[in-house]
């Protein structure tokens, strides 16, 4: 063998030593690759699936949208808005499921959370679930139950409820009912408020009824419909032609029901805290029901308390 055939051999076998250095790696980069994404979609995927679990063998209803035409009808949609939340909150635990219970040792609010199914009325088909909460406040007497529900009502306490919401489109009043709630009025209490508002988040549109009682420090927004805001979710039933026609509009409209109740409490060491008690129903019509309910469940209590505790330092 000559030398520059020697050359050519070694050559050869260098070539090949790196050609199959790297088809080893290309092959085991595209296993381990694949393997990644089958691992990862199998994890989106149970998280799909999770809450399709949460809370099975639970039903109830929730009052839909309705059009508000008329501060007659704005008064009597409040008034039947207060007491679906009281009557939420007063149904029994066993037809709820626990989905966060965060013990006060470890969280100086302390939060329990349970969600149960919507099976009756318009939002059955939503497929979201209807979530309430209870918290505890423990701001060693710095604060009253009156002064934490005046700032949780205010446009400060609504960027703590929702920090994605713009205050100036929260500010787009379509109506204004004065002398709302009718009845005697707690001491020392500021006048309540009724109002009609359009807001928006997350590129969906809201028109919202709020409601703010302070003698029994109840706060209530639920979406409603208004003819100065054609429009409505995808969920809106009627059977008046003219409504449909003036709201045919559907689709885009987002929906949302939630309520917040303050109270003093002193507890069982005999020290003062605040009760915050809440409800939440939101659907911002994602690609699957699943993003929502884990939002609701999950996630949107506890920031909220985070952040009110925060506030009220």
């Amino acid at each position: 063998m000559t030398v520059n055939t020697a050359v050519q051999n070694d050559t050869g076998r260098g070539r090949y030593s790196n050609d199959s250095q790297s088809g080893w790696f290309q092959s085991h980069f595209a296993v381990v690759f694949g393997a990644t994404i089958a691992s990862s979609s199998a994890i989106l995927m149970a998280m799909l699936l999770a809450p399709s679990l949460w809370a099975s063998g639970t039903s109830g209803g929730l009052i839909g949208e309705t059009v508000i035409g008329s501060p007659e009808a704005a008064r009597s949609y409040a008034d039947m808005a207060i007491e679906e939340a009281v009557s939420i909150w007063d149904e029994p635990r066993s037809n709820w499921e626990v989905v966060q219970n965060t013990p006060k040792s470890q969280d100086k609010v302390g939060l329990f959370v349970e969600a149960r199914r919507i099976t009756e009325g318009p939002l059955a088909s939503s497929g979201v679930m209807l979530t309430r909460a209870e918290g505890i406040l423990r701001l060693g007497g710095r604060r009253t139950a009156d002064e934490v529900f005046d700032f949780l009502s205010s446009p400060e306490g609504h960027a703590v409820i929702d920090p994605d919401s713009d205050p100036d489109e929260y500010s787009e009043t379509l109506l204004t009912v004065p002398g709302w709630p009718k009845g005697r009025k707690r001491k020392g209490t500021k006048p309540g408020s009724l109002e009609v508002a359009g807001s928006s988040m997350q590129g969906k549109e809201f028109v919202s009824l709020n409601a703010v009682n302070p003698t029994r420090r109840m706060f209530v927004s639920k979406s409603v419909l208004h003819n100065d805001k054609p429009g409505s979710s995808r969920y809106f039933e009627d059977g008046d032609a003219s409504h449909n026609e003036v709201f045919a509009k559907q689709g885009n409209r987002g929906i949302n029901t939630f309520a917040v109740e303050i109270d003093d409490i002193v507890e069982d060491n005999g020290k003062e805290a605040i009760k915050v008690r809440m409800i939440k129903y939101a659907d911002l019509m994602p690609p699957h029901r699943s993003f929502m309910n884990w939002s609701n469940c999950k996630f949107f209590f506890p920031g909220v308390f985070k952040r009110l505790r925060e506030s009220m330092k």
